[in-house]
């Protein structure tokens, strides 16, 4: 692991008492704007659509040359906090490193305003606008953390009605079992960088994020909570996850489920590191080599060279 990736993690377990006291749903979603100060790449700029009532920003890339390709990114918060501003530079790195031409970010309903199936639904209106403008077999679709749910859950609806799905999904530590029941954990696992122990970590995630979503649907209906779907007919999937957070363990799941229902999904745990650690390019060395193995996957659906910072499973 990289001084820089060290330091990050000390400083998140220096703020775990901290972040365990907060109780109220709207403090997490303050908290995360501080991710607006990351600026776009050079030879991005964004433009601003609405589709019904979901407003969309739309990135475009002026280096694309292959001007057909784009990317649906769906934005991580918990359900509770997130928005295209908060992740469009992340997005905008991948577009670019992948060759897509643009990339569409939803700006979902959120909870506890808005719970289940709203966020669901905005993300379901944008795609269908989407695939009016692009053919579907040229889209790709990415996920982090909420996000990747609502990703997996998309393509799992899309299979379900007969709609086009897209040609691959990324998922970058996706929270796939909003009641997080499973309690394996990969191998690695030491502590949850952002909430400590275990169990500490998921009871804290249950109360302040999934219980605000959920309203009163159960956290195991595989609409909600979509690693219990049935995963036969899914495009292929490339996960990667955490070494020390608690869902990890929702990506070995989907994992064996695919390996079940014969669904290629490629699986990597990033030892030592946190939370959609990802999201921290172009200031973390793993966060970038994380981006660009992502972006060679949507772009060629295989990678260039082996990933020292991670064991590989491929199942499917």
């Amino acid at each position: 692991m990289s001084a820089l990736a060290s330091l990050a993690t000390l400083y998140l377990k220096s703020r775990q008492k901290r972040l365990l006291q907060v109780t109220y749903p709207l403090t997490p979603r303050r908290l995360m704007q501080g991710m607006r100060w990351l600026p776009l790449p050079s030879g991005a700029s964004q433009r601003q659509l609405r589709v019904g009532n979901v407003p969309v920003t739309v990135i475009s890339n002026a280096h694309a040359r292959q001007k057909e390709r784009v990317l649906f990114y769906i934005h991580g918060g918990g359900f509770t906090g997130g928005s295209p501003a908060t992740h469009a530079a992340f997005a905008a790195r991948l577009m670019q490193a992948g060759g897509f031409a643009e990339v569409w970010l939803p700006d979902y309903r959120l909870a506890p305003e808005h719970v289940f199936p709203a966020a669901r639904d905005d993300v379901m209106a944008v795609w269908q606008t989407l695939c009016r403008h692009h053919d579907a077999g040229h889209i790709a679709v990415a996920g982090e953390s909420a996000g990747g749910n609502l990703a997996l859950g998309l393509c799992v609806q899309l299979r379900d009605t007969g709609l086009s799905l897209p040609k691959r999904l990324y998922l970058m530590s996706p929270w796939l079992d909003l009641g997080l029941s499973s309690t394996q954990l990969s191998a690695n696992f030491r502590h949850d960088a952002f909430c400590g122990h275990p169990e500490r970590a998921r009871d804290w995630i249950r109360q302040q994020f999934a219980r605000h979503y959920l309203g009163d649907r159960n956290a195991g209906d595989p609409e909600i909570s979509p690693v219990f779907a049935d995963l036969q007919g899914l495009p292929a999937i490339y996960v990667q996850a955490a070494g020390n957070e608690v869902f990890n363990g929702d990506a070995l799941l989907l994992a064996r489920r695919c390996q079940e229902a014969g669904t290629a999904c490629e699986l990597e745990i990033w030892g030592g590191l946190f939370h959609a650690f990802a999201l921290f390019a172009p200031l973390l060395p793993e966060a970038n080599s994380a981006l660009r193995r992502a972006a060679y996957w949507l772009q060629h659906g295989r990678f260039s060279q082996r990933n020292p910072h991670g064991h590989l499973l491929a199942t499917g």
